[in-house]
């Protein structure tokens, strides 16, 4: 039986980077932690944090966990699982985060959600 778009699915991200590599121009994956994904939905600007608090100062783009970050680290997702589950994104490259792995993306859009520790 085939799975609902919105099921969790087991992504091997090693092959996920190298099919990154094959995407048009800016384009780039990357991973957002949220109880609030509905695949095709656009994402919406991240907020600046400063010292653990969220500002209301908005970044130029949508904060993810790029896919590179997520395949070299053990857990990359480790601080950030309370925060929901992890789901796949795709939009448009704008710069490094200032948090390890951290990448902004732009026009991001929910592409599917990741299961737990099988990413």
């Amino acid at each position: 039986m085939p799975k609902k778009p919105s099921e969790p699915i087991k992504v091997d991200l090693a092959k996920l980077l190298r099919a990154e590599s094959r995407l048009r121009g800016r384009q780039r994956y990357g991973v957002r932690i949220t109880d609030h994904g509905r695949r095709g939905a656009l994402l919406r600007a991240s907020n600046e944090w400063d010292d653990g608090y969220r500002t209301k100062r908005k970044l130029p783009g949508t904060s993810v966990i790029s896919i590179d970050f997520a395949v070299s680290d053990r857990d990359p997702f480790g601080p950030y699982k309370r925060f929901g589950v992890p789901w796949l994104v795709r939009g448009t490259f704008v710069e490094d985060g200032n948090d390890l792995g951290e990448i902004l993306l732009s026009n991001a859009r929910f592409i599917r959600p990741l299961k737990l520790g099988e990413a």
